[in-house]
């Protein structure tokens, strides 16, 4: 019985499975919690009420239907649109800004009043997400700062500012590549020191 060696698989090849089979598990839980949420009683608003009876509204086939609960959000829609336009617009900025010191041609974002971008429920509710988090640490960070100077009794603008860049300064270092801040040892050099006496001129 001939027995054949082993494939080697590269680490970085099982990384990327890894990888892919993670986003695949991720993908289908958040796939199932959208299933569920527009059921879950937390996350609806009022049905809409015509005395004591639920109003209807007629469906594409004429049939009267009653009138589908609207999810309770706590960003809409428009202004998370407006602030990825101005994510977009920054960014472009910034690409033709980069480009003009590199000698390479790019073009800014086109100027079209009106214009927005598009957005699926689920990056939607993922943004809201986000946004909601960073709210919440920014304002622990804000009392956190208040309770150890010991000054106010209130959060006040000054400590809000102060949070809002300590947690900047954390999201970027946690989405760059490099750390923000590097760390040089110097090494100090050892000069040899001479032993030997001084040559003194022989009079002549």
């Amino acid at each position: 019985m001939v027995k054949t060696a082993k494939k080697k698989i590269h680490s970085s090849d099982q990384s990327f499975v890894n990888l892919r089979s993670s986003a695949k598990e991720s993908a289908h839980a958040y796939n199932n919690l959208l299933r569920v949420a527009n059921k879950a009683p937390g996350m609806l608003r009022k049905p809409k009420m015509i005395g004591k009876k639920r109003a209807t509204q007629k469906n594409m086939n004429g049939v009267e239907i009653p009138i589908p609960q609207r999810m309770n959000k706590t960003i809409r829609r428009f202004p998370i649109r407006t602030m990825l336009s101005g994510a977009a617009s920054q960014f472009g900025a910034l690409l033709v800004s980069e480009s003009n010191k590199l000698h390479v041609d790019a073009s800014g974002e086109v100027n079209v009043s009106g214009a927005m971008p598009a957005i699926s429920k689920g990056a939607e509710l993922l943004i809201e997400k986000f946004l909601i988090s960073y709210a919440k640490t920014a304002v622990a960070n804000a009392v956190a700062i208040r309770e150890s100077i010991k000054m106010h009794k209130k959060t006040t603008e000054g400590c809000m500012s102060a949070a809002c860049e300590i947690l900047n300064g954390e999201l970027q270092n946690a989405a760059g590549i490099s750390p923000g801040t590097l760390m040089i040892e110097k090494k100090a050099v050892k000069r040899r020191k001479t032993t030997e006496a001084p040559t003194e001129p022989v009079a002549a």
